[in-house]
């Protein structure tokens, strides 16, 4: 009688599926890995424009979207920014060689609207993307603007309104047109800065906003709560918000907003790994893929009981 075929220690099509599924998950993890600056949503209750909390700027990104102006949140430093209001929001960490780079870069296309930072926060212990506010960074000097290469002097002060409340003001940006109405915490900064030009002046003659010229305006605005979300709490001052912004992107001949993220942390770096995702090298990707694809399935069809050898 003949002998009984020898089983197979595993199923084949168990075998096949993990196989597949191993593949698929390290592929997913490769992915993940290149892209993860890119896919961060950045609610990290910082001071920039992906951030929600009181002193983020996603409210003015979206404020902005909401009036028809074409905004851009970048976080790649190399993507080209012709024609647009760069924003910035450095923090008070920030290397002044990481700002001058981007402004060196920006200033001969385009204007560039500088936040500087005011609150020394910290996270919420039960709110994801809450902060809670320690206190103001004051800086007797600007460390984070390259102020050597800039040949200004500039000073920041933090001053305290006269009743100790929040207070309105008036800002006329250019003689003939309509002047802008803000609203000012009871605690503000203010800049001083004798070779500034000053579209907005406080009443106390310190700037709100200083500008220094080189082919396209720089702009500096010393107090946050003017455009961050916590400012943009009324509709007043909401429309006061998108009417400066929309004056500084005019004067300095910009059609579109840039809010700059790179120097929150959240730059688009360069990667070998990403590289194989993206052309041109994605097709070199494709082509290996295949072949271990095809590498495999050739491997899976021969796959069975052993042959017996004769005795």
């Amino acid at each position: 009688a003949g002998a009984a075929p020898t089983a197979t220690a595993f199923n084949p099509k168990v075998m096949l599926a993990v196989i597949v599924a191993g593949a698929l998950a390290l592929a997913a993890y490769l992915v993940l890995t290149a892209y993860s600056p890119q896919l961060a949503k950045g609610n990290n209750g910082g001071a920039h424009a992906l951030s929600n909390s009181a002193t983020g700027f996603a409210g003015l990104v979206a404020l902005t979207k909401q009036a028809g102006v074409e905004s851009i949140v970048s976080r790649d430093q190399e993507s080209p920014t012709d024609g647009s209001l760069l924003v910035l929001t450095p923090e008070a960490s920030t290397a002044p060689g990481d700002v001058e780079k981007i402004v060196n870069a920006h200033q001969a296309i385009g204007p560039t609207l500088i936040i500087l930072p005011k609150w020394e926060t910290s996270r919420h212990p039960y709110r994801p993307g809450w902060v809670q506010i320690d206190g103001t960074i004051f800086m007797n000097s600007l460390d984070m603007l390259p102020l050597k290469g800039w040949e200004t002097e500039m000073k920041l002060g933090e001053m305290q309104s006269a009743s100790g409340r929040d207070w309105t003001f008036q800002a006329d940006f250019e003689e003939g047109e309509r002047p802008i109405r803000f609203r000012l915490p009871a605690t503000y900064q203010g800049l001083s800065c004798a070779r500034c030009e000053s579209p907005i002046a406080l009443p106390d003659g310190k700037l709100l906003v200083a500008t220094l010229w080189w082919d396209y305006p720089v702009y500096i605005l010393a107090d946050p709560d003017i455009l961050n979300n916590h400012g943009l709490r009324t509709k007043e001052q909401a429309r006061a918000a998108l009417t400066l912004l929309d004056r500084l992107a005019e004067y300095g001949d910009a059609d579109h907003v840039v809010f700059d993220v790179t120097l929150n942390g959240f730059c688009k770096q360069r990667s070998i790994l990403r590289f194989l995702f993206e052309p041109p090298f994605l097709a070199i990707t494709l082509c290996l893929v295949l072949a271990a694809i095809l590498a495999g399935w050739q491997a899976f069809n021969r796959f069975g009981p052993p042959a017996r050898r004769a005795p």
